[in-house]
């Protein structure tokens, strides 16, 4: 989940950490099912045997993270500690190494994972949250997330050919993070290209623009329905700004009247990208990762 913490956390420390995370090839593609939660996918997930977590499949989170007290009920190693940033200051965390996830029937093996509290998000979501997966899994591994169908399929990168319609998007990468080019235009102004990372854990609005970037263009400023909110997330308690502007395109798709926020701090890279694209749009489509190719798919449901 990217930082604007609408609904969701930050990605404490994700520039440290490369996680090495290993299938079987011979057992995918493999399809599983998930639950579409105010915006949030949740599959399940299992350590040593334990009994199933419910985890947040997220491209805006630099690594896998656990809940710290589901960390200790399953007896984990917390004695590594390390220091993290969010939007209040920094915030001590656990590394743990050389755990082993089980997703989808397959094993996934970490190297480094984190773990600190997540009540906020459990409380800010209204749903248990045990832990995330995040963005190296989907540096290995061709991920679609369907939506209309909810499921989450995995190929292996090697073998892997899209032969769909949808739209091929390129990407280019910040500190791993996938980065697409999108335009956006307010009511009555012209369009404005931004850099969006791509986080499918950005729960709160089609897309979240850091506050140098609306500095420059103005887009709040000529945006409707524009209101303030709070805003709960790792490190502490926000205020941020939402409004509605005429449209938000991404290579060939046009989004019309999205909803967009102003993130007032920066946890990301503003001269690499200028906000993050949500779940408000992704969930639109079956969104193909293949950050191993370097592009992002859009497939629109038959239906629409």
């Amino acid at each position: 989940m990217e930082s604007n913490e609408g609904m969701k956390y930050s990605r404490p420390m994700r520039a440290l950490f490369l996680l090495a995370l290993p299938l079987h090839a011979a057992e995918i593609p493999a399809t599983t099912g998930f639950e579409l939660h105010k915006n949030l996918v949740f599959v399940k997930a299992s350590i040593a045997g334990s009994q199933p977590l419910d985890m947040v499949f997220d491209s805006g989170s630099g690594h896998t993270t656990l809940d710290e007290a589901v960390a200790a009920r399953l007896g984990l190693d917390l004695s590594m500690k390390a220091l993290s940033s969010g939007a209040k200051g920094k915030q001590e965390i656990s590394v743990i190494k050389g755990l082993t996830l089980h997703f989808s029937g397959q094993e996934i093996v970490e190297p480094l994972t984190v773990a600190y509290p997540l009540d906020f998000l459990t409380e800010r979501v209204g749903r248990k949250v045990d832990g995330i997966i995040g963005i190296e899994f989907l540096h290995r591994h061709v991920v679609e997330l369907n939506y209309a169908d909810l499921q989450v399929r995995i190929h292996e990168p090697a073998t892997y050919e899209y032969k769909g319609s949808g739209e091929v998007l390129p990407l280019t990468f910040s500190k791993r993070m996938p980065i697409v080019i999108a335009s956006l235009t307010t009511y009555g102004g012209g369009p404005v290209a931004a850099r969006l990372m791509v986080d499918c854990g950005g729960a709160r609005a089609s897309a979240m623009l850091w506050k140098a970037f609306d500095d420059r263009h103005g887009l709040l400023a000529g945006a409707r329905e524009v209101k303030q909110v709070s805003i709960t997330g790792f490190g502490g308690t926000t205020r941020q700004m939402l409004g509605r502007i005429q449209q938000l395109r991404v290579g060939g798709i046009t989004i019309e009247n999205p909803e967009v926020g102003l993130i007032d701090y920066v946890l990301g890279d503003p001269n690499t990208y200028d906000g993050t694209i949500g779940s408000g749009v992704l969930k639109q489509f079956k969104v193909i990762f293949d950050l191993p190719h370097s592009r992002l798919i859009l497939e629109r449901p038959a239906s629409r």
